[in-house]
């Protein structure tokens, strides 16, 4: 299967949706795998609370006892699912929670201080928000990164406190905490996002791009678009993925199309992607045709994502692509059908009810048929409203009617992975 990737690092394509998905993973840190194992959950899944009041054998309280029975739960949750439910579990007794947790919150080294942490700020106890911001200094580096979201979610950070952060830690759960509260504000610290662009780590680089803000013509822009020539190829991807958030300016799209020419290919990937993020047509669609011509390197991946380019700015040069269409990878044509479709030239389905026979071949394997057989069919779905499978004579039966001769935009996405 071949698979895009924002990183740079396998073949590509996350857009801006999926990588703030990726950075709102911190929601959730990466939990040590010191942690002790959880006791027995009870046979329906739920908590098991005990009476608020009483204690426990040992002296301790009900409720610190439930608290450290949630806060283990929360510390081994493997999945979303599991721990939203254990969050949702523990809201009824957010009063309880309220009188517990300071005890957690102010020792750092709590085995389960990054599930305090979260607890606190899914039950939104705003009163112990200065605890919280202690720990964005005093605790390790989960604890620190959990704490700098739960303090944006329950107050605010000051720009310089980013800054700060994004200056004086270099581990990546820190960064990208950092950089993921910068991404909300108005008034973003530059200078050390910029700086990110060449962190070592893949997800930090990925942070830092998305946290770029928008530029208009001047020296920060400039700076960004000269990272793009780095010699570290790294540098230059991140760079080139940061354009797509400073705006595509006349001066950031012609510099995208000088990068689609670029020797490596995961710079070419980078820049297609940024001109998709584009809300107008390209001004310079025959530098795409070229690349779909000669994709060089990049090949067929490197063609799609230019079609999808074409595609999400509208910007359709019919004649080209259309030409185009019986040299192109069976996935590839599925894309620049997509794009015939959208302009409303019958090329479009036709090309989607030949695609229904793809056949693999030495070039073509089983995923890409598949891919091109099931694109071409949600697409026709999509324009029909009906479902003749892979019978291609019913579909053209359909087509001879000729309700698809129209523009449209296409709800139904464009795979991305084959």
């Amino acid at each position: 299967m071949i698979q895009f990737n924002f990183k740079g690092t396998a073949i590509l394509l996350v857009g801006a949706a999926a990588v703030g998905a990726l950075i709102g993973g911190l929601d959730h840190p990466v939990r040590s795998e010191d942690t002790p194992t959880p006791p027995p959950r009870s046979s329906t899944g739920d908590l098991e609370l005990l009476p608020k009041r009483g204690t426990g054998d040992g002296g301790e309280s009900a409720a610190a006892i439930n608290l450290e029975a949630l806060l283990r739960k929360l510390s081994n949750a493997r999945t979303d699912t599991e721990r939203k439910k254990l969050l949702d579990e523990a809201k009824p007794h957010r009063e309880e929670f309220r009188g517990e947790l300071p005890n957690v919150l102010g020792n750092p080294s709590h085995p389960y201080i990054v599930a305090a942490i979260e607890l606190t700020q899914a039950l939104h106890l705003d009163t112990l928000v200065q605890r919280i911001s202690h720990l964005a200094s005093a605790g390790g580096p989960q604890a620190r990164a959990a704490a700098i979201v739960a303090v944006s979610e329950l107050d605010e950070w000051w720009p310089t406190d980013i800054a700060r952060f994004l200056r004086e830690y270099d581990d990546a759960p820190t960064l990208i905490a950092a950089l993921r509260v910068a991404a909300t504000m108005k008034d973003r610290p530059f200078e050390p996002i910029l700086a990110l662009l060449g962190h070592g780590s893949a997800d930090v680089r990925i942070a830092a791009a998305y946290a770029m803000p928008k530029l208009g013509p001047g020296r920060k822009l400039d700076q960004v678009i000269r990272r793009t020539g780095s010699n570290d190829v790294m540098t230059a991807i991140a760079a080139t993925h940061a354009l797509s958030r400073v705006g595509i300016s006349v001066p950031v799209e012609n510099r995208l199309y000088d990068l689609i020419e670029h020797s490596d290919w995961r710079v070419v990937q980078a820049a297609l992607m940024s001109l998709e993020s584009k809300r107008a047509p390209l001004n310079q669609p025959f530098r795409i045709i070229q690349l779909l011509r000669e994709p060089g390197s990049g090949g067929t991946v490197a063609q799609v994502a230019a079609l999808i380019a074409l595609e999400h700015t509208k910007t359709i040069p019919e004649r080209e692509l259309a030409a185009l269409l019986p040299e192109l990878h069976p996935v590839a044509k599925l894309m620049a059908a997509r794009c015939l479709v959208t302009a409303g030239n019958s090329r479009g389905v036709n090309t989607l009810i030949e695609l229904l026979r793809t056949k693999a071949t030495d070039l073509v394997d089983d995923e890409a048929r598949d891919c091109a057989i099931e694109g071409a069919l949600a697409v026709l779905r999509e324009l029909s409203g009906q479902d003749y499978g892979r019978d291609q004579d019913a579909w053209r039966k359909w087509a001879r009617l000729g309700d698809h001769l129209r523009k449209v935009s296409l709800s139904t996405a464009p795979p991305r992975t084959w």
